[in-house]
């Protein structure tokens, strides 16, 4: 595997893992203070210590691509459980729930034509859904990239 290849992979953990941890802490501090989280503008996220990926993570990952690739739903599970197996139900479930709330994020923004929180929840989903990533492997986020919500 090049240092190239690599280094993009460690950069979509690390940018998973800080717009989860945002999104958490941006939804935490929303219940604090009621406001709207509709009238907002985009969440920003603050540096988060990534933790540390494993080459039995990436080729987990690069398995469910591959199988993705050749719509073997199958192995697409076996390899997704695995995924769990290694993570644990805590990691998955968070990937979720940040995908998730950019996707609620983004249809709100939709919803307000606000061009500027658009693009910025666009960014953050491209990030969360790069292939390489957990929430890549764990999401259909091909339609969701492309079409913008």
């Amino acid at each position: 595997m090049s240092p190239f290849t690599t280094r993009n992979r460690a950069r979509a953990f690390a940018l998973t893992a800080i717009v989860i941890l945002g999104t958490s802490a941006c939804q935490a501090r929303d219940g604090q203070t009621g406001t709207d989280p509709a009238a907002k503008a985009p969440p920003t996220v603050e540096a988060i210590p990534e933790p540390v990926a494993s080459p039995a993570i990436e080729a987990i990952l690069a398995n469910v691509q591959a199988a993705r690739s050749q719509h073997d739903a199958r192995a697409i599970h076996q390899h997704l459980a695995q995924l769990r197996d290694q993570l644990g139900d805590a990691a998955i479930e968070r990937a979720d729930a940040a995908y998730r709330q950019i996707l609620a994020d983004l249809q709100a923004a939709d919803a307000r034509h606000d061009a500027k929180a658009r693009a910025a929840f666009r960014g953050q989903l491209r990030g969360l859904c790069d292939p390489t990533s957990v929430t890549g492997a764990i999401e259909p986020c091909d339609g969701a990239v492309s079409s913008g919500s």
